[in-house]
């Protein structure tokens, strides 16, 4: 079914929030640093992965080697264009042990990209807008930064690795760096299961499925019979494409559909047509032969009853032969 989208002045920031893009979003899965670049400015270590990592893999500095060595690494992501965007955030998860200096997290609308970032491009610190780990390789998360104020067609955001034999040599890591922005095109869901025609039991436990486009930010699922709002299922719940529901004793009816949006129901999706709820179907209980057909030579056969209004597999079912009693 089309999104539905309602437009209210009221919370219209709620929606912006919701038409998100992945500008970047690195993860760092393997054993490079991805859309990531290491710039060596001084010593023998530098930026690398590790095993390690929320979830494993993510990047990773240390300046340690038989002790704190003098060292200079940038870790600097790719070109952004912000111009294509607006209400532009960066978000990531950092980790540290260790003694040594904090790492610093820079921007740039004007560097170019190859020459050396000490000297080339203006670099505005913007260390203290995130929040950082307190140590033995805690990882949290930044929170959302706002880098909306900065503008170009080449923007850049960098963190910046210092280790020296007064200072120590701090061990960072980084992972699921994520910048995202809005790039006009409205937020949109579409629910896929149930969307009609679905039979399930109580008792039982089905996937609800949706797929989103544009979307930041929770999901709310619904319950609807005849029309109208039942109950909530779950107030709010990640955005990955699937959610459990355990149907319990919910009430028998042929007339549920669900209704999958985000937390502030501005953007939403219905089943098409209506799923029911049935009893549960207690799997070989009732079933009985109701009919035996005598025919000549091989052409025998049985029928056999099932009242309810679900399918039974008869794949892990025999029948057994007897003859006077015998088993």
């Amino acid at each position: 079914m089309k999104t539905r989208i309602l437009f209210f002045l009221v919370i219209i920031g709620a929606l912006t929030l919701l038409s998100g893009v992945d500008i970047v979003n690195e993860t760092f899965p393997g054993t490079d640093l991805g859309v990531f670049t290491d710039y060596d400015l001084l010593g023998a270590q530098c930026w690398g992965t590790s095993t390690y990592g929320n979830p494993p893999n993510c990047a990773y500095m240390s300046g340690y080697s038989g002790g704190a060595q003098d060292n200079e690494d940038w870790l600097i992501s790719p070109a952004m264009n912000f111009t294509a965007y607006t209400n532009e955030t960066l978000s990531f998860d950092n980790a540290y042990n260790y003694t040594g200096l904090p790492l610093a997290l820079l921007i740039s609308t004007d560097w170019d990209g190859t020459s050396n970032p000490t000297t080339q491009g203006t670099w505005t610190d913007i260390t203290n807008l995130a929040i950082w780990s307190g140590g033995s390789f805690a990882f949290v998360n930044s929170g959302s930064i706002d880098i909306s104020g900065y503008d170009g067609t080449g923007v850049y955001i960098a963190f910046k690795y210092l280790s020296n034999p007064t200072d120590g040599s701090t061990a960072w890591e980084l992972d699921n760096i994520l910048v995202t922005g809005n790039d006009g095109t409205p937020p949109s869901v579409s629910v896929i299961q149930p969307n009609g025609g679905e039979i399930w039991q109580q008792n039982n436990s089905y996937s609800i499925t949706w797929t989103t486009s544009n979307w930041v930010g929770d999901v709310k699922i619904d319950l609807y019979v005849n029309g109208s709002f039942s109950q909530t299922l779950i107030a709010a719940t990640a955005d990955d494409g699937f959610w459990d529901w355990d149907v319990g004793t919910t009430p028998v009816s042929a007339n549920y559909t669900i209704r999958v949006s985000d937390t502030f129901g501005l953007v939403f999706d219905y089943s098409d047509a209506s799923f029911e709820v049935i009893l549960e179907v207690v799997i070989g209980q009732d079933l009985f032969f109701s009919e035996y057909i005598e025919g000549s030579s091989y052409n025998k056969a049985i029928e056999i009853y099932n009242p309810h209004t679900v399918a039974v597999d008869l794949g892990d079912y025999r029948i057994v032969g007897s003859q006077n009693g015998g088993g």
